[in-house]
């Protein structure tokens, strides 16, 4: 089941993994602020970015499998992973960065600020559109939806989840809307159209100009997912997108509806570790994926490095397998993420270890195994809770 693993920087942990756009390559960061680029097929690597300081966030550009960004600080910065060198530096006015996403024409960038702000870039002029203060506190999470191009979603440790249309983004107030119907036949730009050349644009004082609009005037209501609980991440699923999990900092897990009226909670879990197994054998949640039409699998672990995945389908969460191997991890697994043609599934660890899983001799996520006891109510004090000091750090435990 163990593929392949790759030992990075002795002592360093592995925060984040993410796919550029082609499938042919994953990024990493690790907690000596640098980024290592790997093949996905082989885990070897492929060059090595140095950011300035603690990487929050890290993700490739929906149009180009070649231009990375990472946010450390108050700064987004975008890569060119050919040639190792810096592109461009989006800075927003010393608030520290904790999350960002790029419109799927790579035109606007979408960045997540401390205290619950949002900035909205122009990735082709490089000038600041509009900024935003949907939330009260740190904002967690930004996403753009997978099929309707112009909505966005965010997510903080206030526990909201507030959709935006970005239709009027920079003329007009934002509206907070519902998904519409996808479409297929939107085009998709040529090769890095929106970055431009790929070399080292050194910043100037035109980078940092102010064109935010009236605070007053940008603020909106409309669909806005009350959690309850400081949200971690959150994704879509559905063959619309119109469904989407969250995860909070404190482990729950709960389903939302967003076609109906003010966003339904189609079921909450609460703390979904109290319905997996035993005690010890789940400590913390990570994410969810789509692995077939309509099903989510929810990947979660333990302090010792043993990943759990398990079937979602309310009111059960079902454990499916285990990722584990004499070979693999040893401690708490922070990232998950799969390589979709080939559905194998990497992660990365507090144990300087990077991990390439593979389905071969083991049961379809959507075939369940026999479901694990649920923990017993007397033994919720003993799970671990995750620390909200890193809670704008994105996915992953703590």
């Amino acid at each position: 089941m163990l593929k392949h693993r790759v030992s990075v920087t002795a002592g360093e942990y592995v925060l984040e993994i993410k796919g550029n756009c082609t499938n042919t390559c994953i990024a990493s960061s690790l907690s000596n602020n640098t980024i290592s680029v790997y093949d996905v097929n082989t885990l070897s690597e492929i060059g090595s970015l140095k950011a300035n300081s603690s990487i929050s966030h890290i993700g490739f550009s929906s149009s180009s499998p070649d231009v990375l960004m990472s946010c450390c600080g108050d700064i987004v910065q975008i890569w060119d992973t050919r040639s190792k060198s810096l592109i461009h530096r989006f800075v927003n006015n010393n608030t520290e960065v904790f999350c960002f996403s790029s419109s799927f024409d790579d035109s606007i960038l979408a960045v997540g600020l401390e205290g619950g702000g949002l900035n909205f870039w122009d990735i082709k002029t490089r000038k600041k559109i509009q900024n935003f203060e949907p939330h009260t506190e740190d904002v967690t999470q930004v996403t753009f939806h997978p099929f309707d191009k112009k909505l966005l979603l965010s997510a903080s440790v206030d526990g909201l989840i507030c959709t935006f249309d970005l239709t009027t983004l920079g003329t007009k107030p934002l509206i907070v809307r519902k998904p519409k119907i996808p479409n297929t036949t939107t085009s998709t730009p040529s090769d890095l159209e929106n970055f431009g050349d790929i070399s080292l644009v050194p910043r100037t004082e035109s980078d940092s100009d102010d064109y935010d609009m009236d605070d007053e005037e940008s603020q909106s209501t409309g669909l806005i997912l009350n959690t309850d609980q400081s949200v971690s991440n959150f994704g879509f699923y559905g063959s619309e997108g119109h469904l989407l999990y969250s995860i909070s900092h404190t482990e729950n897990l709960t389903l939302w509806d967003l076609s109906k009226d003010e966003g339904q909670r189609v079921h909450d879990f609460g703390d979904a570790r109290l319905k997996i197994g035993a005690p010890g054998s789940v400590d913390y949640l990570m994410t969810c994926y789509e692995m077939e039409p309509n099903i989510i699998n929810l990947f979660c672990g333990n302090q010792s490095g043993v990943v759990q995945i398990v079937n979602v389908s309310p009111p059960l969460l079902t454990p499916v397998c285990t990722l584990q191997s004499p070979k693999g991890h040893t401690d708490i697994v922070r990232t998950v993420y799969i390589h979709t043609p080939s559905q194998r599934i990497i992660t990365g660890g507090e144990d300087s270890l990077i991990c390439m899983w593979g389905f071969d001799d083991t049961p379809s996520p959507s075939q369940p195994l026999s479901p694990s006891s649920p923990t017993s109510q007397s033994d919720k004090d003993n799970l671990p809770k995750r620390s909200i000091a890193h809670r704008g750090r994105g996915p992953g435990p703590y």
